[in-house]
């Protein structure tokens, strides 16, 4: 009867364990359920709260591209003091206008590094092409001199703290007064690759000359992919239609007209899943081509002294067994 008893109690012991251990794992998944709730619901606060100035924003970017890039600028526009400085400054704002909210987005969501819902992430995509199309150092032949520090440097000194209390501080892009007021000292150094490539469009079409202009146009395509996801019901899009458009197609473009500007083939554009594996193939083409290059230099360069070592003739000192110095 004791025994029977022992095997009860030994049993009933078990069932207790096993239950007190369920239950804690059960609260343990409850709670990294609310957790995970609670950090969704923090990261929609978040994005509905800068949603709207990181639309804006964008939408002011990539309509000042797309003026900059399909319409006609006036020549004198081009060549005089007050016309460059809006082509170049205001166009400098509108860009740190955007990186600022941008950064803004990200240091409040962490750049929805928590959310796997599908509408987020192809917002956190869409960003990050744009940051990769920005830090791109060569395009067409062109060294941009670009890193991404710079916009990175851009983007934090463009963003100041607005009234307010507590954790939460209110963030806030730098106005234009201000911008302008701190142009030369801050932010035309970072700021040189953008300013230097729309003038640089600007004045080869002012010359008759093809613009080598396809990383800003890139831009404006990734831009009009980020208006899209914000704003979903197209309602910019219905205030202003004329200015809701992509510029002309855009050499090796990462954007959602993929097949529009992309140029190589249809398998070609499925062997290359990400952007960064076809900046990566670029980058060993272009090495491969410098080591060759370099090669046939040296070659030719060998050559070169064979051909006037035979001209000359045999050394005489060499011939006589003169030591040389």
């Amino acid at each position: 009867m004791s025994s029977t008893e022992s095997i009860i109690s030994i049993v009933i012991a078990c069932v207790s364990l096993v239950g007190t251990i369920g239950l804690g794992v059960w609260n343990t998944l409850y709670k990294s359920s609310l957790e995970a709730a609670q950090r969704q619901r923090d990261i929609r606060r978040q994005v509905q709260r800068y949603k709207d100035p990181l639309l804006l924003s964008a939408w002011e970017l990539q309509s000042r591209l797309f003026d900059l890039l399909d319409t006609k600028i006036p020549d004198k526009e081009v060549s005089q003091h007050a016309g460059k400085q809006d082509l170049t400054v205001f166009s400098s704002y509108l860009l740190a206008h955007f990186l600022a909210w941008a950064w803004i987005l990200r240091e409040r969501t962490q750049f929805l590094a928590f959310s796997d819902a599908p509408h987020w992430i192809k917002l956190r995509e869409v960003l990050y092409k744009i940051e990769d199309e920005l830090d791109r150092k060569f395009s067409q032949g062109i060294s941009y001199g670009a890193q991404p520090s710079d916009r990175l440097l851009v983007s934090e000194l463009a963003v100041v703290s607005a009234p307010g209390e507590g954790d939460d501080l209110p963030l806030r892009p730098i106005r234009w007064n201000e911008f302008q007021r701190d142009w030369e000292k801050t932010f035309a150094g970072p700021l040189k690759w953008y300013t230097d490539q729309i003038m640089g469009s600007l004045n080869a079409k002012m010359k008759g000359a093809t613009p080598k202009d396809q990383r800003l146009r890139r831009i404006q395509h990734l831009l009009v992919d980020l208006i899209g996801i914000l704003d979903p019901d197209e309602t910019m899009k219905s205030d202003r239609p004329d200015e809701h458009r992509k510029c002309k197609p855009a050499d090796w473009c990462d954007c959602e007209d993929k097949m529009v500007c992309w140029e190589g083939s249809a398998e070609e554009l499925k062997d290359c899943k990400t952007r960064r594996q076809r900046h990566d193939e670029a980058h060993r083409i272009l090495k491969r081509r410098r080591e060759e290059q370099g090669k046939r230099v040296e070659m030719e360069q060998g050559a070169v002294q064979q051909v006037q070592t035979l001209k000359r003739g045999p050394d005489p000192d060499l011939e006589k067994g003169v030591p040389l110095p």
